[in-house]
């Protein structure tokens, strides 16, 4: 196990990048921050401009190469190697994610605006997705493995998760929350197959998008549900909450395996690595640990 304290506040987001050699954090101070998979060593750390907020959300290119960061108002795109910034774009929410083939970003729309945006790097150029204009804030964007669908939750009575029609933003599927989700909360697509899990409050949902029926429903505290990551075969799932723990669960029946606690404080977020054969979370304390599933 590898513990280590990479910000001096809370850490929001963490994410393996796709060659699982390093871990990207995101917080109020610095904003972001990229460190050694293997040792903690910290590798280049940035704050953004205080106007913009804090680092709400991140997400690796899928090539690796490049960095996104999201704040209230702002996306802003590093590059993995030095730290060096090339791309600040309008966007906001706890959200960010790369198209498929790593040319935009998709976020929240900057205020006054309503919806989401896709936004290409090189470019700038923005373009809604339509389907989703009514709605104001997102807490998570996420691609299906094929990258033909996009996930999107939004923190609101009614309207939990919007699957939706990667390429032209029509709307697949919904499935409708009962807990207001107060700017966090969990989104995660199956590896291999047509369920995307996602959470309301402490409530974690396996839902089919294809079937649009809910196929498991767990409660286990009362404390929020804050993240969850599958490994890449999809038989477990990890989730983290407010109650500080780390859950494993098998995905056959939706069982919980192990528990995991190192007294860090209450847990904000999770991540497996691309091999499966380790997993980070980090916590409101600015303290990440790394450990081995040994599954």
């Amino acid at each position: 196990m590898l513990a280590y304290k990479p910000h001096k506040g809370a850490i929001f987001q963490v994410a393996f990048a796709p060659d699982g050699a390093s871990v990207a954090t995101c917080g109020p101070v610095p904003a972001v921050c990229v460190a050694d998979a293997a040792t903690g060593k910290v590798r280049w750390r940035h704050d953004i401009e205080p106007s913009a907020g804090p680092g709400l959300g991140l997400a690796y290119s899928p090539d690796g190469t490049r960095l996104a960061v999201v704040s209230w108002t702002a996306a802003i795109v590093f590059d993995v190697a030095s730290g060096a910034l090339r791309h600040t774009h309008p966007g906001r929410g706890c959200g960010i994610a790369f198209t498929p083939g790593g040319s935009a970003v998709v976020t929240g729309a900057p205020s006054p605006y309503r919806g989401a945006r896709r936004t290409a790097l090189e470019t700038g150029t923005t373009e809604p997705i339509d389907h989703l204009g009514e709605i104001t804030t997102f807490n998570r964007f996420r691609y299906s493995p094929d990258g033909r669908l996009l996930a999107a939750l939004a923190p609101h009575y009614g309207q939990a998760v919007n699957v939706l029609d990667a390429r032209t933003g029509a709307l697949v599927a919904r499935a409708v929350g009962s807990h207001h989700t107060a700017g966090v909360g969990t989104l995660a697509f199956h590896p291999r197959a047509s369920v995307l899990v996602y959470s309301g409050g402490p409530r974690l949902v396996a839902y089919d998008f294809r079937t649009r029926d809910p196929i498991a429903e767990r409660v286990r505290s009362k404390k929020y549900v804050q993240d969850a990551a599958f490994t890449p075969d999809g038989r477990h799932l990890l989730t983290v909450s407010n109650d500080a723990t780390a859950v494993l669960w098998e995905t056959a029946e939706w069982t919980e395996v192990r528990e995991f606690a190192w007294d860090i404080g209450p847990l904000k977020s999770v991540a497996v690595a691309p091999d499966g054969g380790r997993a980070v979370c980090a916590s409101d304390r600015g303290r990440v640990v790394v450990w081995d599933l040994d599954l």
